[in-house]
């Protein structure tokens, strides 16, 4: 773990931004956030390995992918249940042609937190955006990206969407982003040496609106890097936490780490 005034965590292996200013009411405080595609929540040991892995991290918000957790019609848009020292808020999951529940995005706030968390939302079937109290305000965006082989007007949709919820959020706020983009990005700390179709996109993504691909900043080993294994052992970083460039000078550290595996996740915490 990094030391400093304040940390930021993120997700597939745990990702590590340390931060001198004030957030979420914690001045001096470290605040930690995760980022994890955890591929099903709905069994209750995946969500209490879930809940193990946020206390053994002390994860103050975490952004979740895949909890394919499908919401009955009565449901809100964002239900709310306990993981134990967290609250998890879910976006309904979808189904697919065969009737298999896919996808669903989540956030998980600290029990301590929620007095501090003004709204959350569901922007859409891949992306939720949480508001926090502090000094500045915090905004937690989680998302998930279609595939690289997914139809084009899926991707754009989706990019278009995002590029519209973070051009509506002020300049002056702390700004994380936490998601699986299902993209290689070729960068001098990455863990790909070529960019596909979605980390062009990504790439595109991030210029446009001032951002750092904060786990592509820090030399690492290879072992610190990659967030995905296929099931033919086929090893990718796919899984980004991303801030504003304008906080560059307070991300010391960003990293993934081996802790996801008992959920049955093939990807890892950032």
């Amino acid at each position: 773990m990094t030391t400093a005034s304040e940390t930021l965590l993120g997700g597939h292996r745990l990702i590590k931004i340390i931060s001198g200013r004030v957030l979420l009411d914690r001045p001096r405080k470290t605040i930690l956030f995760g980022q994890l595609n955890c591929q099903s929540l709905s069994s209750l040991s995946s969500r209490e390995e879930l809940n193990k892995h946020i206390c053994d991290y002390n994860l103050s918000v975490t952004c979740i992918q895949e909890h394919r957790q499908v919401h009955r019609p009565e449901d809100p848009d964002i239900r709310i249940s306990s993981l134990g020292s967290s609250t998890i808020f879910t976006s309904s999951a979808t189904r697919n042609r065969q009737g298999a529940a896919v996808g669903g995005v989540a956030i998980t706030v600290q029990t301590s937190l929620l007095p501090l968390l003004t709204s959350i939302s569901k922007i859409n079937d891949r992306i939720m955006l949480a508001i926090f109290k502090g000094n500045p305000k915090t905004y937690v965006v989680s998302c998930y990206s279609p595939t690289n082989t997914s139809d084009e007007a899926s991707i754009t949709g989706f990019y278009k969407c995002l590029n519209d919820t973070i051009a509506s959020i002020p300049l002056h706020v702390l700004l994380v982003i936490g998601g699986d983009f299902n993209a290689h990005v070729a960068r001098q700390f990455s863990y790909h040496s070529t960019t596909n179709r979605n980390g062009q996109l990504l790439s595109d993504f991030v210029n446009r609106n001032n951002l750092l691909i904060t786990n592509t900043l820090f030399q690492k080993s290879s072992k610190k890097l990659w967030t995905h294994r296929s099931p033919n052992k086929y090893l990718s970083q796919i899984d980004f936490i991303l801030c504003r460039k304008r906080w560059r000078n307070s991300i010391l550290d960003s990293q993934a780490y081996s802790t996801s595996d008992p959920i049955g996740s093939d990807h890892r915490i950032v």
